[in-house]
């Protein structure tokens, strides 16, 4: 898996106030975890993040795929994080204490009975959470500041500099299609 991708997701959760464990596995932590009402869904977005205290996550980086049933049944790798062995040390690290199980995916696939397809073999996997990779980017631009040096991180420098030029700017409100 592209470094790019990892780095990404764990500048993404740390600005969301996360502490972010990377080695074999990744791992975060959320030190001020709230509940919200309606908790958060399977598909969720940046601002459903308060409710996870912990989580294991698997980023299945795929830019140019989209996850249907198909792709799911014939990539077991995509499951690996839930697998015994690593919810065991998931476990152990988190001291027993309950955690989700979140996979970061390109795309669900748009039409809504392969997308219902695709979420039901999911869940059936143990997956708890699914998180697309477009909430994250959107997200990161959001928050990037064209006016502030991100000296320790140079992908959030690369998107400052995009923005500074005008190269990258944030979705506009479209009144009239």
């Amino acid at each position: 898996m592209s470094n790019v991708n990892q780095e990404l997701v764990k500048m993404y959760f740390e600005m969301n106030g996360f502490l972010v464990k990377r080695d074999e596995q990744f791992l975060i932590l959320n030190l001020k975890p709230q509940s919200i009402d309606p908790p958060p869904a399977f598909l969720i977005k940046s601002g459903d993040l308060l409710a996870i205290g912990r989580a294991t996550v698997a980023i299945k980086g795929w830019h140019s795929d989209k996850f249907f049933p198909s792709r799911l049944r014939n990539s077991p790798e995509i499951f690996g994080f839930v697998q015994p062995e690593a919810l065991k040390i998931t476990k152990n690290f988190f001291g027993g204490n309950k955690f989700k199980k979140i996979l970061i995916v390109s795309h669900l696939p748009a039409k809504e009975e392969m997308k219902k397809k695709s979420i039901k073999f999911l869940k059936g996997k143990g997956i708890d959470h699914i998180l697309e990779f477009d909430s994250i980017l959107k997200y990161l631009i959001r928050k990037v500041k064209p006016n502030h040096n991100y000296i320790k991180s140079d992908l959030l420098q690369l998107l400052r500099l995009l923005k500074c030029y005008h190269l990258l700017q944030e979705p506009q409100l479209e009144l009239f299609k």
